[in-house]
């Protein structure tokens, strides 16, 4: 029994440290080479990017057998939903809009789509470096 807790121990830490080298080996986002943004725009650009990025490794994890169902289906929820919550923050700084005008935002299918395309685009991407 305890060999086989070191044993899936020691997979779940392999599939990390592969999931991170990708990641550092994937291009940067466009966000990071485009004109000078304001530095609030860069920080949900980035906090953005870390949730979806955080999708795609849990994904990794999960198809491993390294993460139950349930802690899958409820770390997934809560990761899309911090990157729904900045992704429409950030859209609404981007286009001006007032503090009350982004609290009042509520996430509509197409984003929720747009989420997880851009999750395939990131593992795809990740795919095509190795």
């Amino acid at each position: 029994m305890f060999t086989l807790l070191v044993v899936v121990g020691l997979a779940a830490f392999v599939a990390v440290l592969v999931g991170m080298a990708a990641v550092f080996r994937a291009p940067k986002p466009s966000w990071e080479t485009d004109a000078p943004v304001s530095e609030s725009v860069r920080a949900l650009q980035r906090e953005r990017e870390m949730c979806l990025r955080a999708i795609k490794d849990l994904d990794f994890e999960h198809a491993c057998g390294s993460v139950s169902e349930d802690e899958y289906a409820r770390l997934r929820e809560e990761h899309k939903k911090r990157a729904v919550e900045v992704t429409t923050r950030l859209r609404a700084v981007e286009d001006g809009r007032s503090e009350a005008e982004v609290r009042e935002a509520r996430p509509t299918p197409a984003l929720l789509a747009e989420i997880e395309a851009e999750i395939a685009e990131i593992k795809g991407r990740i795919r095509g470096s190795s």
